[in-house]
């Protein structure tokens, strides 16, 4: 490995595993690791070694985002085509740095750049627009980063920036139809000031939420007619009062289940409207009480609750009960403590295992047949154990192999037939040696 910072991880067609690092490519087979980076005078090599996103088409081609634009790659010659050249003169004038590369669902790129976003057609290699402040200034263009959320199912991408709103974008051909949700553009639009998360329902309903959630029907989408939906009973967010909404997941039987910060669950039927506030208090070990909650969701489409004292829950469909999983410092199979819960720190693999991440104690995994929890932690002066305890991502390959993203000491391969681990860490970087994270993972195909 010749880097500790990894910014994604992709599996291809082939099975070869992908990391994007902040020192060049890497190919795992397996067995070894094979790393891409720039020669100095080989135009076919990588332009930079500094690599922020990576997406592959179904043909196998990667587009590659890097600190100075975007490169193409094709895995079987091994080569490497820089794209902002003189024949594309667009993205010759952007050498930028990309932070983002989005792959719509008519197979466009979109070049996420500081205040601009690049269409990019892979199929005629041109620039299809260029969306900017001098062309929509004039529709209350959000300035600064451009957060991506979601591609709705009308074909909108959806963006945010958490200072001065959101805005949706649908391209037809060269057209863009935008629109903007934006307080000073528009004083009387019901969305929240410093919104960051945006959501969308099995019926094409879009949710803004943090201070409050609100809902945009799928039948106004051409609108700025935003919905309140009154969680608080009759309270209304103001800038100044936290109705902060961490998370929310639509469950089996059409109910949004939404996590806010100081006034625990609620849940909101989609059929219905109706609202229902949950009372439902944890307690932990050291009988701390707790009724703010992560939500994730398994394979099963069942919901699980990782609650900040530590507490896991589960929801069961016929009791309508909650089934908790508590941390005992007794007993060796407890599930484990001090969560991580970002979006990579829940998973369940394929044999059906669920694997938490922790930020002290390596990884929990549990098997609800076998009723344990058992871990796997660093085991000092030796090999058999994690290289660290700080796990931020977790990842299952299609040849039963755990990947696991390990703070400040590398990347864990853990076989689950044999429970060996394999683990890959460079030299410690004095400049990055608190920034050693894997932060996001993705498989691109079945094989």
């Amino acid at each position: 490995m010749p880097d500790n910072i990894v910014g994604k991880i992709v599996q291809d067609k082939s099975g070869f595993i992908w990391l994007a690092t902040a020192n060049g490519l890497v190919r795992y087979d397996g067995v070894n690791f094979k790393i891409h980076q720039n020669i100095p005078g080989d135009s076919t090599s990588m332009v930079s070694n500094i690599i922020r996103d990576i997406i592959i088409l179904p043909n196998n081609i990667f587009y590659i985002a890097t600190n100075v634009g975007v490169v193409k790659f094709y895995p079987e010659t091994e080569k490497f085509e820089y794209l902002h050249t003189p024949k594309n003169p667009e993205l010759f004038k952007r050498k930028k740095n990309l932070f983002n590369i989005i792959l719509d669902k008519k197979q466009r790129i979109w070049l996420e750049l500081n205040n601009e976003i690049v269409v990019y057609d892979i199929l005629s290699e041109k620039v299809v627009t260029v969306i900017n402040e001098t062309k929509y200034s004039k529709f209350g263009w959000i300035k600064d980063a451009k957060g991506f959320k979601l591609e709705d199912k009308d074909g909108y991408l959806w963006f945010s920036n958490n200072d001065n709103g959101f805005f949706s974008v649908e391209l037809q051909d060269t057209t863009v139809k935008m629109k903007i949700y934006n307080k000073n553009f528009n004083p009387n639009i019901k969305i929240p000031i410093n919104a960051k998360l945006v959501y969308e329902d099995s019926k094409g309903n879009i949710y803004l939420s943090n201070n409050g959630l609100f809902i945009l029907p799928c039948n106004k989408k051409n609108t700025d007619e935003f919905e309140l939906i009154d969680l608080f009973n009759g309270k209304l967010p103001k800038d100044n009062v936290d109705f902060d909404i961490s998370s929310i997941i639509e469950d089996k039987e059409n109910n949004l289940w939404i996590a806010t910060t100081n006034y625990g669950l609620k849940k909101y039927n989609l059929n219905s409207k109706q609202i229902e506030h949950l009372s439902y208090n944890t307690i932990n070990y050291k009988n701390i009480r707790s009724n703010r909650a992560n939500l994730f969701k398994d394979k099963k489409n069942d919901i699980w609750f990782i609650f900040d004292n530590n507490v896991l829950a589960k929801y069961n469909y016929n009791t309508r009960q909650f089934t908790e999983y508590k941390h005992d410092p007794t007993d060796p199979n407890s599930p484990g403590k001090d969560y991580n819960t970002s979006q990579n720190s829940f998973f369940q693999d394929n044999s059906g295992v669920y694997w938490f991440a922790t930020l002290s104690g390596g990884v929990t995994y549990f098997d609800i047949a076998k009723a344990k929890f058992p871990i796997y932690k660093e085991l000092p002066n030796s090999n058999t154990g994690l290289s660290g305890n700080k796990t931020w991502g977790i990842y299952e390959d299609n040849h039963n192999f755990l990947w696991l993203g390990m703070q400040n000491s590398g990347l864990n391969i853990l076989n689950l037939q044999t429970g060996d681990i394999m683990y890959y860490k460079p030299e410690m970087d004095k400049d990055f040696s608190g920034f050693q994270s894997i932060f996001s993972m993705a498989q691109i195909t079945d094989k």
